[in-house]
């Protein structure tokens, strides 16, 4: 099992091309990266104790502390702003231009609102599967 730590890639707010690890580093710099479901694969396959001896730990804890766009876009939108501040040029100009993006496209992002909600929650339909059963 030796080789390079393995660190596992963190979730980003989709409109950045940064890409880090769970513990902070840039993707770029280290010698192997993962993405979480690989991950979580692999340390179900190994245990948690063999995984521990490939994988960067700090990564490890910190994956599991947070969600990903998909399950929690507010939570990765805070820990991408907390990383840059909420007072960090690049991110003022991203909220500006998606406030611009949407004022010129109100009818559009007004209709996908709309959309957004009328899809089930896959947490409503895992309840309701459940309760099936």
């Amino acid at each position: 099992m030796k080789g390079p730590v393995e660190h596992i890639e963190r979730a980003m707010v989709p409109w950045r091309d940064e890409r880090l690890t769970e513990c902070g580093l840039l993707v770029a710099d280290v010698a192997a990266c993962i993405d979480r479901p690989a991950a979580v694969a692999k340390a179900k396959e190994l245990g948690m104790q063999r995984y521990a001896m490939v994988a960067c730990m700090t990564c490890v804890q910190t994956v599991n502390r947070h969600g990903t766009w998909e399950t929690d876009p507010v939570g990765v939108l805070e820990r991408s702003l907390s990383r840059y501040g909420p007072n960090a040029e690049l991110s003022a100009r991203e909220l500006r231009a998606i406030a611009l993006l949407i004022a010129a496209h109100t009818d559009e992002f007004q209709e996908t609102l709309a959309a957004l909600a009328d899809a089930p929650s896959l947490a409503e339909r895992r309840t309701a599967r459940r309760m099936r059963r």
